[in-house]
């Protein structure tokens, strides 16, 4: 009877030698791609508010403009607003913002992966600005070097700064100029859009 016990107790020894290791390292593994995706979240969390995943106008549906153009609008059906360049914009920030204005310009980058994003960019000044589609639409896949005519609201948008750097860099944006740094954030300047037309 004894040596049967032993026997047990031995192979359960062996067991846990075995399996403490391999639980040990799913535990790191599940606690590692949580905080991985705690802070894919939080790339977001000041552009778009926590738990908003519904789009209020899917799909991209083909139109004209008011000059008979073929375009792909996006998001609601577009209001009027007055007209401005993003460099205005950027200059006289307090006068225009919580305001609707109406960019054109041409599409110089686009957040590829959830399509969050698109920039616009002002080819006499060169200057950007993002703007923000979600949750209103999602803008058409690759629409970088199209022009577009968007309607929206400019905002101030807090961000990290070193993120902000990253995106300028990676994506060719305006860098965060030095009256936007506030210690280590930054306040951008965004346009939240509700309707884009873009021409083909």
């Amino acid at each position: 009877m004894k040596r049967g016990r032993d026997r047990v107790r031995a192979r359960q020894r062996r067991l846990l030698r075995w399996t403490l290791p391999l639980l040990a390292l799913g535990l790191f593994a599940c606690q590692k791609g949580k905080k991985q995706g705690e802070h894919a979240d939080d790339h977001h969390d000041h552009e778009h508010p926590v738990g908003v995943e519904r789009i209020e106008v899917s799909g991209v549906r083909k139109s004209k403009d008011d000059k008979g153009r073929d375009v792909l609008a996006a998001g609601k059906s577009m209001p009027s607003a007055p007209t401005a360049k993003t460099a205005t914009l950027r200059a006289k920030a307090d006068t225009w913002l919580g305001k609707q204005v109406r960019l054109r310009g041409r599409v110089s980058a686009q957040c590829t992966k959830r399509r969050r994003w698109f920039a616009i960019v002002d080819d006499d000044s060169g200057r950007t600005m993002r703007v923000l589609t979600v949750p209103v639409f999602l803008p058409p896949r690759q629409v970088v070097g199209k022009q577009v005519e968007v309607v929206g609201k400019l905002e101030r948008l807090e961000l990290p700064l070193k993120r902000a750097q990253h995106m300028a860099e990676h994506h060719k944006l305006t860098p965060p100029d030095k009256a936007s740094i506030k210690g280590k954030r930054v306040q951008e300047l965004v346009l939240r859009a509700v309707s884009a037309r873009f021409f083909q």
